[in-house]
């Protein structure tokens, strides 16, 4: 009786061998994005306690370090599988906050198909750095999205902003008077053909950071801005104040809680009816935790942004939000 050896061929290990790579390979990105994007990161690094509002929680100390940026924003699934862990991660340092920190998608650079999915995972509150880009996707998204212009704008794009986006719904933010009086001029045009009539509700940049690559003004100019809009603008509403602070320092989220305090006193405001814009990929637990009303989330939901060379931030990807607006 002749037995018969097994063979195999060199073809049949090349294609087992990138089988299992393959295989191992997806397991252990689902692993890391699991561990860096889950609250079970408690587990794997230290906790401590911060104050949110009041009371006391635990905001893992991942995202103080930005040198973890890469792993925790890295694109480990769809746009709606990372746009439910983000959910879930504000959910649990959020417990019990009412009403809950809104969460803006910062879609800059990303192709509207991605806008699209985050849409039909129930998103509804977008956010963009250029002009250009809000006027390219806003037509091709249900007009119920609530778009957020964030960073600094040229005050002679206003006017084709406000006029051709009807859903603008915040403009994040105004740093001059020139400014608001064109959004003014602007929305006072096309009031009525706006959602419900309401009013364009703007933010006003503060400068928390000192840092030449942003925008923003000290708070004593920024309570002189907020006390025009309040007087002179009946078209726009003074919402409240955002900051693109500095990467990894946490203090600039106090220095706008502050700068928030006093601006209200300016104008006359409850604080507690004032936004807190604050808060991105990197930190955005963190600025929840000091009582960010507003956080702006991008690639963590999107994954890392792909720049044309003229578009190339003149800071680390770190900003959802731009100091400068094209």
């Amino acid at each position: 009786m002749t037995r018969r050896r097994f063979s195999v061929n060199k073809s049949s290990i090349t294609y087992f061998t990138w089988c299992f790579l393959f295989l191992s390979n997806s397991l252990a990105r689902a692993v890391l994005c699991g561990m860096l994007q889950s609250p079970t990161t408690a587990f794997f690094f230290p906790l401590r306690p911060a104050v949110l509002r009041g009371r006391t929680v635990v905001v893992s100390s991942l995202t103080r370090h930005q040198r973890l940026h890469s792993f925790a924003t890295m694109n480990c699934g769809t746009v709606g599988e990372n746009l439910a862990r983000v959910r879930h991660r504000v959910k649990e340092v959020a417990k019990g906050l009412e009403p809950p920190p809104r969460l803006v998608a910062v879609s800059k650079t990303k192709p509207v198909a991605a806008l699209k999915e985050a849409y039909d995972a129930g998103q509804r509150h977008f956010g963009e750095n250029y002009s250009h880009e809000v006027l390219e996707k806003a037509p091709e998204l249900p007009d119920d999205v609530k778009w957020h212009f964030i960073g600094h704008l040229q005050s002679n794009k206003a006017k084709a902003l406000v006029e051709q986006v009807p859903n603008l719904w915040m403009v994040e933010a105004v740093d001059s008077i020139k400014l608001a009086d064109r959004l003014q001029a602007a929305t006072a045009g096309v009031l009525e053909t706006r959602r419900k009539g309401e009013r364009l509700k703007i933010l006003v940049q503060i400068d928390t950071s000192g840092e030449a690559t942003k925008s923003g003004k000290r708070t004593e100019d920024a309570a002189v801005i907020a006390q025009h809009v309040t007087a002179q603008c009946p078209a726009l509403q003074f919402a409240g104040v955002m900051t693109i602070g500095a990467s990894g320092d946490m203090t600039c989220f106090d220095k706008l809680v502050d700068a928030r305090e006093a601006i209200a006193r300016a104008t006359g405001l409850d604080a507690a009816s004032l936004e807190l814009s604050m808060g991105m990929s990197n930190d955005f637990e963190e600025a929840i935790a000091r009582g960010s009303t507003n956080i702006r989330v991008g690639s963590t939901i999107f994954g890392a942004r792909q720049y044309r060379s003229k578009e190339e931030p003149p800071v680390a990807e770190y900003n959802e939000g731009e100091s400068k607006s094209k």
